[in-house]
């Protein structure tokens, strides 16, 4: 579902090996966003869009580094909203 809802937002198909901006931006987000909502470990978040666990670790990290900028922080809003549209919780908040 997070990986519909991201794929979405940005328009973009995340398994597509690109480094174009707008596709490494989705493809961090999809893993913030997993870690944040799943239980998923970085391994499997990995497999589902063929990233090493390393890269997903990063990925993660940075994605939450770059939130001040306006549009991250306007496309991750509107991420969350879909989220919970979709009744999906925050792993924290449970």
């Amino acid at each position: 579902m997070i990986k519909e809802i991201i794929s979405e937002v940005y328009g973009v198909d995340l398994t597509k090996r690109t480094r174009d901006r707008r596709f490494v931006e989705a493809r961090q987000a999809f893993c913030y966003f997993c870690r944040k909502y799943t239980q998923m470990g970085v391994v499997e978040i990995g497999d589902e869009i063929g990233l090493k666990h390393s890269t997903v670790s990063y990925g993660t990290r940075h994605y939450y580094d770059i939130l001040h900028y306006a549009d991250v922080k306007e496309r991750y809003l509107e991420i969350i909203d879909k989220i919970k549209e979709n009744g999906l919780q925050d792993k924290e908040e449970k």
